[in-house]
Parts: C-alpha cells; sequence; structure tokens
C-alpha cells in the first residue's frame, strides 16, 4: 500500500466515523490536494475499492442508527435491563442446577452405583467432560455407604 493508499485509508476511517457521505468528489475536497479530482479514485481498481468498502460500511452503520433511533433509547434501555435481568435469573438457575446434579452423583456414588454411572457415561465422555468442567462431577472416587451392620 502506498503513501496515498494509505491516507486514503485514514481518511475513509474518519469520515466512516464522522458520518460524512463517502463519495469520490468528498474525499477529494476533504483531501487537502492529495487527491486533487474525483477520477484520481476512481481511476484506480484498488483505491475504487477501499472507497466502495466504506461505503458499505457506512451504510451498514447508517442502516443500524437508523432501527435504533426508530426503536427508541428508552425502549432500547429497557429491552437492555430485561436482558440483563434474564441473564442473572438464568446463571441463578445454573447454580441451582449444578448444585443439584452434583448432590445427585454423589448419592449414587454413596450408594453404591457409582461403578454403573461410570459404565454409561464413556459412551458420553464428551458429556462427562463437561459435566466435570462445570464442576458438577467428582474430582475423587466416592467411597459407597456401608450397607452391614446398620
Amino acid at each position: 500500500m502506498d503513501e496515498k493508499d494509505h491516507q486514503l485509508s485514514c481518511l475513509l476511517e474518519l469520515m466512516v466515523v464522522e458520518d460524512v457521505t463517502i463519495t469520490a468528489r468528498s474525499i477529494a475536497r476533504r483531501s487537502h490536494g492529495v487527491f486533487k479530482h474525483a477520477s484520481d479514485l476512481t481511476r484506480r481498481p484498488e483505491r475504487r475499492a477501499l472507497v466502495e468498502a466504506a461505503q458499505q460500511r457506512q451504510a451498514t452503520l447508517r442502516l443500524a442508527a437508523a432501527k435504533l433511533s426508530k426503536s427508541g433509547r428508552l425502549d432500547v434501555a429497557a429491552r437492555l435491563k430485561a436482558a440483563e435481568d434474564e441473564i442473572r435469573r438464568l446463571k441463578a438457575d445454573r447454580e441451582i442446577l449444578v448444585a443439584a446434579v452434583r448432590a445427585a452423583i454423589l448419592a449414587i456414588g454413596r450408594i453404591g452405583g457409582m461403578k454403573a454411572w461410570r459404565e454409561y457415561f464413556p459412551i458420553y465422555s464428551d458429556a462427562f467432560a463437561s459435566l466435570q468442567r462445570i464442576g458438577v462431577a467428582p474430582d475423587a472416587d466416592i467411597e459407597p455407604f456401608p450397607t452391614k451392620g446398620v
């Protein structure tokens, strides 16, 4: 990329950020003589591609901004708060489920069912690895609960 192409990239980024409509003429005006004519930008395919990519990025950003302004900031803030509340609730539910599954696994192990548990889960080793990752599966062997003399 030569110096002019680098200056063009910087100028295009600035125009996108400032939301100035990107055209070959507007770029030539804002380039302070680097590009004297609009055709300096459209004649070379590399520069034309940079301009077109910036125009596409600008159109995408403008579309997103239009959707945001139509729904209103209060509506967006309310939806964001609702999403945060949902995330908080789901995290709490997950913690309860983790504790319940861990207790079930420990209970099975205590009554001697851990052998059956291990025989069942090799088929689902990815699932068991996930249980270990989230802290549900026990790290050590579980001693069976003594059944004689009780």
